[in-house]
């Protein structure tokens, strides 16, 4: 009790002055306070611990605070903010939190795992990308010979502290049809030695795992993907003494020739990979299941067709973007540079993998986080591809259809005429096929699962804060797998059943920027702390006050598995089907709006607020009546008393949505991110994240606020 009054004086003292002594010592006080309290109770001076790093001198004296005095914390109470903690583990800091994060994992491996193994990938995959263009400018100077020899000599980048950079050794493939690039810190051989007799052991105690797995796991005829693959190497893991393997030949240029390229490693590198080795070296098992099902993810891949679509959708929201920053001279708004180059890429591509256009770490999907197993399946793919002669006719004809030297095909709106065209195409092709398949099929490891197999849990059961500690188990994944629709684009929806009896449905969803993604799980980690307190006051608990939170975890840089909910349905779904049963199309409201503000504009007209009031007034007339939600809620509820409970219920969480996004300064909740559960009338809401810019945080529109408004009509 001393301990925190004490610290949070220091804090207070702290937080006006920044003197790192008195940071010191609130530190000691938080560390020791958070010994002899629950998670309740610590969560708050944990954050405090964290925050207070971001102040840290160049010595680090606030990290080898928190490295001696840590000891003797719970690890479960480290549990919701692992997230931040591998934040501080690739900054200067990362060496004090090394063991930090090594003790929770020990306890909790599960739950470091994939966090680390999708920061190690995202790691090695910037460092090729830095590699790759330094190959590239070298390629371009005269001098490229001997800086080659000076950099294979001395390396390239260090720790994010400026000191040397740890012993490690890895391969990193440089995309170019080298063999790779041999990370390692220096010439001293005998070191090398020693990690590799290390590494020879460690790969007799997985084998030996994996064989006691196999006779109490899958059948003799599964498929030959349960085992592991090295997210340090790239490399089965029986295999993984071998540093030095060929990478995937993957097109583009670049210097290579075949011989491997040592370059040194960074710190932050190091310190994931020293992590994922000790999990492995204490929980064999575990992690060779968890790799085995990560593995099993890359047949959860898009069609060539599904991804084309996608990234069309991608495309007409950029452009819609776009005409709207240009809507003071409609007819003249031309495409934006970067939309060429997405075009371009599109053409290029066509659906089967950005990796075929040579940025291989930039590619649309990865499926196990860059194994031989996702390099063989985006092989067989395009191979499947290239002999489709549907395919074959419709690249041709995209490519005719987007060709830019035509007069005209440079207007902006022209582009979105054609993109809308070739979404209508892909949609109609996309419903015409399968909407669902057995799992046995695909992923015999899955379909085989149980609980004899190893003792895991529900993917993102461990980073959700709670009271109790206890974690839902996986005990089988049921056998069919949906094709549904959502975000824009097609995602597998994947049952699995707990050991309490419930069925879990997760999207094994494909993402493209993963920068935006890692920021939306930081939001959805606020919400889910925000819930906690929601829960904990009277008059929010009795109103059902919380925030939808799904579960969620990154399997890789690229692929997230997240919970879903079978009776959401979006505004936008909502407003289709209105359209549909309107035989009117769901864009006509922002076709009209350019039709007409064009043609006023063509006329000299000038643009006032009056004009955009009954302009908008209009189009709401014709195609969006006010109405519109009420009577969807009328038809889907069948008695009053029902659609009076879910009207209730629906303007309550629109309006903590909207306070969400005004206070912690969300992006706009648009309407196809905000989805209603319609078995409850709560609301869920997809890809938040915070509205930054270079100069700081921008202040929200008042939207959501303007829909609450409009759902009481």
């Amino acid at each position: 009790m001393y301990c925190v009054c004490w610290g949070d004086y220091l804090d207070q003292l702290f937080t006006s002055d920044r003197n790192l002594t008195l940071a010191v010592s609130a530190l000691t006080c938080f560390l020791h306070a958070c010994r002899n309290q629950g998670e309740g109770k610590s969560r708050k001076y944990l954050a405090r611990i964290i925050w207070m790093l971001t102040f840290d001198d160049e010595k680090s004296t606030l990290a080898e605070t928190v490295e001696k005095y840590y000891i003797g914390i719970s690890p479960v109470l480290w549990l919701p903010w692992i997230p931040q903690l591998l934040t501080c583990l690739v900054r200067k800091e990362g060496g004090h939190i090394l063991n930090l994060l090594c003790g929770v994992g020990k306890a909790y491996p599960q739950a470091v795992y994939f966090p680390i193994r999708t920061l190690y990938l995202t790691l090695k995959m910037e460092q090729r990308e830095k590699h790759k263009a330094d190959q590239q400018s070298k390629a371009s100077t005269p001098t490229a010979t001997t800086a080659g020899e000076s950099s294979s000599q001395h390396g390239v980048g260090g720790g994010e502290g400026g000191g040397q950079a740890e012993p490690m050794d890895t391969t990193l493939s440089t995309g170019n049809g080298a063999q790779g690039v041999k990370i390692h810190s220096g010439p001293d051989l005998s070191l090398a030695k020693q990690l590799n007799q290390v590494q020879l052991l460690q790969a007799k105690i997985t084998a030996i795992t994996s064989q006691l797995q196999l006779k109490t796991g899958p059948a003799p005829n599964a498929t030959p993907t349960t085992q592991p693959h090295d997210p340090a190497t790239g490399v089965p893991a029986s295999s993984s003494s071998s540093v030095s393997t060929p990478s995937t030949q993957a097109s583009g240029g670049g210097g290579g020739g075949g011989e491997s390229i040592p370059i040194r490693a960074p710190a932050s590198l190091w310190r994931c990979s020293r992590i994922m080795h000790l999990l492995r070296d204490l929980h064999p098992t575990l992690l060779s299941a968890l790799e085995g099902i990560v593995d099993q993810m890359v047949w959860f891949r898009e069609n060539w067709y599904e991804e084309l679509l996608r990234q069309l959708n991608e495309g007409l929201i950029m452009c819609q973007a776009a005409a709207f920053a240009s809507r003071a001279d409609v007819a003249n708004a031309q495409i934006p540079p970067e939309m060429f180059q997405f075009v371009k890429r599109l053409v290029s591509t066509f659906g089967i993998g950005l990796e075929q256009s040579g940025s291989g770490s930039s590619g649309t999907g990865g499926g196990g986080g860059g194994g031989p197993m996702s390099h063989e399946s985006l092989a067989k793919r395009a191979q499947a591809a290239a002999q489709d002669p549907a395919f074959q006719r419709l690249k041709a004809q995209f490519a005719s259809d987007f060709d830019f030297s035509a007069p005209g095909a440079k207007r902006l709106h022209t582009l979105m005429a054609k993109l809308k065209r070739w979404i209508k195409i892909l949609e109609l092709k996309t419903k015409s096929l399968q909407k669902s398949f057995l799992l046995e099929d695909r992923c015999r490891f899955l379909s085989n699962f149980s609980l004899a197999t190893a003792d895991m849990d529900i993917p993102g059961e461990y980073l959700m804060p709670k009271t109790m500690p206890y974690y839902v188990r996986i005990a089988r994944f049921m056998p069919r797998v949906e094709i549904v629709q959502r975000h824009h684009s097609t995602v597998r929806r994947l049952y699995i059943q707990g050991d309490n009896g419930k069925i879990y449905p997760y999207l094994v969803v494909n993402d493209t920027q993963v920068s935006r993604c890692r920021s939306e799980e930081r939001v959805l980690q606020l919400l889910a702390m925000i819930n906690l307190y929601l829960n904990k006051n009277k008059e929010t608990s009795r109103r059902y006050l919380q925030f939808a939170v799904p579960r969620l975890v990154a399997v890789a840089p690229q692929m997230r598995l997240v919970e879903d909910n079978t009776s959401n349905i979006s505004l936008t779904d909502i407003f289709k089907q209105y359209c549909g049963s309107a035989n009117q199309e769901w864009d006509s409201p922002m076709v009209q709006y350019y039709e007409r503000l064009a043609l006023l504009q063509s006329q000299g007209e000038s643009i006032t607020p009056e004009t955009l009031q009954t302009l908008f007034s209009q189009i709401q007339t014709s195609h969006a009546p006010q109405t519109l939600l009420r009577e969807w809620g009328e038809k889907s509820y069948a008695t009053s008393t029902d659609f009076w409970t879910f009207r209730m219920q629906f303007t309550k969480h629109l309006a903590l949505c909207g306070m969400a996004e005004f206070v912690f300064h969300l992006t706009r909740l648009e309407p196809d991110l905000l989805y209603i559960v319609r078995s409850t009338g709560c609301l869920t809401q997809a890809f938040l994240t915070f509205d930054i810019n270079k100069k700081g945080l921008v202040h929200c529109t008042s939207a959501t606020l303007q829909l609450l408004y409009k759902s009481q009509h």
